[in-house]
C-alpha cells in the first residue's frame, strides 16, 4: 500500500513565510524586542487602538534618560524604516522620528512608539515598542518638551504681580510660574537650593544653567550677550578662561601659556577644568611656538564674577593646579591668538602625491611639509581683519632662498570660529633648519583688533619635526 500523506494547509503557510529578522529597541541603559503587531505594514487610518493596547500590555518598557535616544537596531538592514509615537490621549498617531532614533523629551513619561519595516527577503511589518522616560530631577515635569528650547522656571511669592499677566514664552524658551510655601518648594526640590521667592532658573535639556533671586540677572541672562574672564598664575603656567554668553551661543575660551623654564616645550598635556557644578576635561598634543595653545568649546551656563575655577594641568609626570579668579584689567577685551607653523617630513600617502618630473633621482626625503594654523579666541566679534600669508606670499618667501623654483603645490582655507589654515609641499633638498627658518622671517601675519593691531613674524613660530 502506497499512501502519500498530503501536509496541511498550515505547514505549507510556515513553510512559505520566511522568519523576520532580529529588531531590537536600545538605549545606554539596555534593549528590549519591540511586540510584533502584524505581518504587514498597517496604515495609520488602518490601526486599532484595541491592537495597539494589547500589543503594548505585552511589551517590555526600556528605560531611557531624559534628552537622550533610543535606537532602533538590527542586525539585518530594512529597505523601508518608520517610527512613530502613539498619542495614549487621543489614541492616535502623532510624533515621527527621523531615521531609526527616537528623541526622549525631558518629560518623565511612558511612550509607545509603532515601528514599521520591510525587508526584501523576509517581508514587512509592524511592531510596538514601549519606553518609560527615567525621573532624575524633581522639578522634570516642568521642563519643556521641545528639547530645542530652554525653560525658565519662576519660584514666585503668592503676592507677586506675575500672577495676574501669566508666563512670558519666547521662540526660544518656555516660562513655568511655580508657587507655594518656601518650605514646601524646599522640599518639592531639594536640589535646586531655593532659599528665598521670588528665585529664578534656567535649563536647558534638563542641566541648570542660571540661578538667582535676582530678576535683573535673568533679563540680563535671557537677552544680552555678557563676557567673563577669570585668570590665574602658577610656577609653570599661567592661564586666562573667557566666558562669552548669549542664550543658545555660549562660548568659553581657555588660554594657557607655558612660563617654566622647562625646555623643550611640554607636550600631551592633560586639562582638567572646574567650576560651580561643572567640569570640562581636555587633551592638548602640543603647544605653539610661543608656549600657549587655545582651547574653545561650547558653554552656555551663566559664569560670575564671583565663580572659583581651577585648573588642573599634568604633563611628563608633573602636576600643577591653579585658581582662577575674576579679572576686571580689559585683556578679555582683545581676543588672544595662537600660531602654529611646522615643516615636517612627507608621508607615503603624502609623497605619492608629489609629482617629481624633471628631477634626479628624487626620493620623499628631498621635500617637506609646510603646515601654518592661526587660532583666534574671539574671530568675527573682535577682530576687523586678518593679514594672513597667502600661499603666494610662501611660495615668494622659499623661491628666494636660493632662486630655485621649490614650491610645489599648496592650499589652505579659513573657518568661521576664527581658524585659518593653510599647507604647502616644497623641495627642500640642499636647505638646513636654518635656512627654511631665516625665510619666514620677513613673513609678517597681522591682527587688527578693535582698538588696534599686533603683528607676529611667522619665522618665529617655525618648529621642525621628523
Amino acid at each position: 500500500m502506497n499512501n502519500k500523506i498530503q501536509p496541511n494547509e498550515k505547514e505549507i503557510t510556515a513553510k512559505k513565510t520566511p522568519r523576520l529578522p532580529v529588531l531590537e529597541i536600545a538605549s545606554r541603559s539596555g534593549q528590549t524586542k519591540p511586540v510584533l503587531l502584524a505581518r504587514d505594514i498597517i496604515q495609520p487610518n488602518e490601526l486599532r487602538k484595541e491592537d495597539v493596547a494589547n500589543a503594548a500590555s505585552k511589551a517590555q518598557a526600556l528605560e531611557v534618560d531624559p534628552y537622550t535616544e533610543a535606537n532602533v537596531v538590527f542586525f539585518n538592514t530594512p529597505n523601508y524604516l518608520e517610527i512613530t509615537e502613539w498619542d495614549g490621549e487621543d489614541q492616535v498617531e502623532s510624533t515621527k522620528h527621523n531615521n531609526a532614533t527616537f528623541h526622549a523629551s525631558g518629560q518623565p513619561v511612558e511612550k509607545l512608539l509603532i515601528i514599521r519595516a520591510e525587508w526584501n527577503d523576509a517581508g514587512p511589518a509592524t511592531y510596538v515598542a514601549k519606553v518609560r522616560i527615567k525621573k532624575i530631577y524633581s522639578y522634570q515635569y516642568s521642563l519643556s518638551e521641545d528639547p530645542d528650547k530652554y525653560t525658565v522656571m519662576k519660584f514666585l511669592p503668592d503676592e507677586d504681580e506675575e500672577w495676574n499677566s501669566g508666563p512670558t514664552d519666547n521662540p526660544m524658551y518656555e516660562t513655568r510660574l511655580l508657587g507655594g510655601e518656601l518650605p514646601k518648594l524646599q522640599s518639592t526640590f531639594p536640589e535646586l537650593n531655593i532659599s528665598k521667592l521670588p528665585s529664578y532658573f534656567v535649563f536647558h535639556k534638563g542641566v541648570k544653567l542660571l540661578a538667582t533671586d535676582d530678576e535683573k540677572e535673568l533679563e540680563s541672562f535671557l537677552t544680552q550677550t555678557t563676557t567673563v574672564t577669570h585668570s590665574g598664575k602658577g610656577e609653570n603656567w599661567k592661564a586666562e578662561f573667557i566666558t562669552k554668553h548669549k542664550l543658545g551661543e555660549g562660548i568659553a575660551v581657555l588660554a594657557i601659556q607655558s612660563i617654566g623654564t622647562e625646555k623643550p616645550l611640554p607636550r600631551e598635556i592633560s586639562l582638567f577644568v572646574e567650576g560651580t557644578e561643572w567640569t570640562m576635561d581636555q587633551y592638548i598634543e602640543e603647544l605653539d611656538a610661543a608656549g600657549q595653545v587655545l582651547v574653545s568649546f561650547d558653554f552656555e551656563r551663566m559664569i560670575r564674577n564671583e565663580d572659583k575655577i581651577s585648573l588642573t594641568m599634568k604633563w611628563s609626570r608633573q602636576e600643577e593646579t591653579i585658581y582662577l579668579t575674576h579679572t576686571n584689567n580689559g585683556s578679555s577685551l582683545e581676543p588672544k591668538v595662537s600660531i602654529k607653523a611646522k615643516v615636517s617630513k612627507l608621508t607615503d600617502e603624502q609623497y605619492a602625491d608629489v609629482g617629481t618630473t624633471g628631477l634626479e633621482n628624487p626620493k620623499k626625503d628631498d621635500f617637506r611639509y609646510f603646515t601654518f594654523n592661526l587660532k583666534t579666541s574671539n574671530p568675527r566679534e573682535t577682530i576687523q581683519q586678518d593679514d594672513l600669508p597667502t600661499i603666494r606670499v610662501f611660495r615668494e618667501a622659499i623661491d628666494k632662498i636660493d632662486g630655485k623654483s621649490r614650491y610645489w603645490f599648496g592650499n589652505g582655507y579659513g573657518k568661521p570660529d576664527g581658524e585659518e589654515h593653510w599647507e604647502a609641499v616644497f623641495y627642500s633638498k640642499g636647505l638646513t633648519e636654518e635656512q627654511i627658518k631665516k625665510a619666514f622671517d620677513s613673513t609678517i601675519v597681522t591682527v587688527h583688533f578693535t582698538d588696534g593691531k599686533k603683528e607676529y613674524k611667522l619665522g618665529d613660530y617655525v618648529s621642525f619635526e621628523d
